[in-house]
């Protein structure tokens, strides 16, 4: 679910409060695209097409990145990058 705030579009799922993400920059033409440093996310408002992936975590050698304190340790396959596309549909 997409939403105008004051500030920024935010990315909700549908029945969730809490953003996804938000996107202080708003669309650039038909295309709604923000980057939360984790995330991107792409939109054509036009044809109500979507694109989200979370791509950390496949490529990155955690065997060589030392533990840092409140993190827990990483393994091979713990964090899995996901991507998504879709329609919304208006509400």
């Amino acid at each position: 679910m997409l939403s105008k705030q004051s500030t920024a579009w935010e990315i909700k799922e549908l029945g969730q409060a809490t953003p996804l993400m938000r996107c202080p920059n708003g669309f650039n033409g038909n295309y709604l695209i923000c980057n939360d440093g984790a995330n991107d996310f792409r939109m054509n408002s036009h044809m109500l097409r979507f694109e989200k992936a979370y791509l950390i975590g496949y490529y990155p050698d955690y065997g060589a990145i030392p533990k840092m304190p409140g993190f827990p340790a990483m393994e091979e396959g713990g964090d899995t990058p996901v991507i998504e596309i879709g329609r919304c549909s208006p509400l």
